[in-house]
């Protein structure tokens, strides 16, 4: 498992578009025979436009957007309303079903979209929010034990294609000029002492998941592509803070 993460984070690294960020995260999401997944950004702002990375059938994809389902989702309708992953589907507990909602899941299975688990994302208060979701046409007994064992390692895994999205098509970390927090230049430090990320993790008292968390925010407003390269940034401008 550890290897694969690497492999995919490296993979979002190496990304110059759109295509490349969704062949990651297929590839990444097919390790663990989830061949559905679909990245969304929901706008806060008019002037926001809605991004969509997805393995969907493209006729589905055009037609949700041509009709701006999003604004009446009903699982979008959740992500608005809470920060943490969620199953779903039309029988599930919690889903308020009415006939829009009816029509909506009708319209999808059409399109082998039956179930999924979607990971909520939000950043600052200006900025969209975003939702990863892996879905499945059938919700099998192999589907459910699946988001249960490794929730934790998709819900960290669209994180980082969210960092990476934003990085790369929106451009929100200006390279050049970074401001890395206390939390990424502590990290970045000792990966230059050659500490792993679970050395990090004993060292700083946080959970490994954290620590490349750190770094893949560093890597990218350092305007990195790999790890190497990122400390060899932070190591310039050390030496420049001295003079």
């Amino acid at each position: 498992m550890h290897r694969h993460f690497e492999d995919y984070l490296h993979a979002l690294s190496m990304a110059a578009d759109k295509r490349a960020l969704r062949d990651a995260i297929s590839l990444f999401a097919a390790e663990f025979d989830l061949h559905s997944v679909a990245y969304l950004t929901i706008p806060r702002m008019v002037k926001q436009k809605v991004r969509v990375i997805s393995t969907y059938a493209p006729d589905w994809v055009e037609h949700y957007l041509g009709r701006n389902y999003w604004r009446r989702d009903p699982v979008i309708g959740i992500v608005r309303t809470r920060r943490t992953a969620f199953e779903w589907g039309c029988d599930l507990e919690g889903m308020t079903v009415n006939e829009v909602t009816r029509q909506f899941f009708c319209e999808a299975a059409a399109f082998g979209i039956n179930y999924g688990f979607t990971v909520p994302i939000y950043d600052d208060g200006s900025a969209p929010m975003a939702a990863v979701t892996f879905a499945t046409d059938r919700r099998t007994p192999g589907f459910r034990k699946c988001i249960k064992r490794h929730a934790d390692v998709l819900d960290f895994a669209a994180c980082c294609l969210h960092l990476h999205v934003r990085q790369k098509l929106t451009r929100t970390y200006p390279v050049g000029n970074p401001a890395l927090t206390s939390r990424q230049r502590e990290c970045l430090e000792l990966q230059m002492l050659g500490k792993t990320a679970a050395d990090i993790s004993e060292i700083l008292k946080i959970k490994v998941r954290t620590v490349i968390w750190h770094v893949e925010n560093a890597k990218l407003k350092l305007g990195a592509q790999s790890l190497s390269q990122a400390t060899a940034s932070f190591a310039s401008l050390q030496a420049k803070s001295h003079f």
